[in-house]
């Protein structure tokens, strides 16, 4: 399970941002999630027969809004 965190910081950042500024940052947000995928293992620090941890990815108002 991959649990994605928002930063408050970074929601009230975007929230105030006009049209324009909003999509340049799910364009951002996009570009982050796509590279974070490409290189997470599935199976990471996971014994064999035994489910792998958790992980938590934190997004901040520098990944989110720039």
């Amino acid at each position: 399970m991959i649990r994605i965190v928002i930063s408050e910081q970074a929601i009230e950042a975007y929230a105030r941002g006009d049209e324009g500024v909003r999509l340049a940052s799910d364009v951002r947000f996009i570009a982050w999630l796509r590279d974070k995928l490409s290189q997470f293992d599935p199976n990471h620090d996971a014994p064999l027969g035994v489910e792998p941890p958790s992980v938590t990815w934190t997004v901040s108002t520098l990944e989110l809004n720039g």
